[in-house]
């Protein structure tokens, strides 16, 4: 049995870390601060590009399709970046919550076309991304 990350966690858990560098920190979230900001909209829409806001939708429904243990990674690497971003409840417990909801009233199920990224018009979630790639 094996207790490590694997391969594709690996290459998650250093793509996001690569982008935080460049754009996240403790500077960045001092300006957002400093400034007033109501949200970080440029860390956001860099993670959303990421795939990190459809992380656990699945694939079928405009999600990456990927795991808890995949959101636990994400999430410790905003943590130790101090990203001034939401995460755990806009992209874990949300999706889920909604995705839940559906199922259990039926309205998933034969509908193929059912996607996330309609409940927010002009928003940034969910945008699908292979884990590893940086965005464009």
């Amino acid at each position: 049995m094996e207790f490590g990350l694997s391969q594709e966690q690996v290459m998650l858990q250093a793509s996001v870390e690569r982008f935080l560098q460049a754009h996240g920190g403790l500077a960045r979230t001092r300006k957002f601060i400093a400034e007033g900001q109501t949200r970080a909209s440029d860390v956001l829409e860099g993670l959303a590009g990421l795939g990190i806001t459809g992380l656990i939708i699945p694939e079928a429904f405009g999600g990456v399709g990927l795991s808890f243990l995949d959101a636990a990674i994400v999430a410790e690497a905003l943590g130790r970046f101090v990203t001034p971003a939401p995460f755990v409840g806009t992209a874990v417990l949300a999706p889920l919550a909604l995705m839940r909801a559906a199922v259990r009233h039926r309205s998933l199920s034969g509908c193929p076309s059912w996607r996330l990224e309609r409940l927010w018009p002009g928003s940034p979630f969910p945008r699908r991304r292979v884990p590893g790639a940086m965005p464009a």
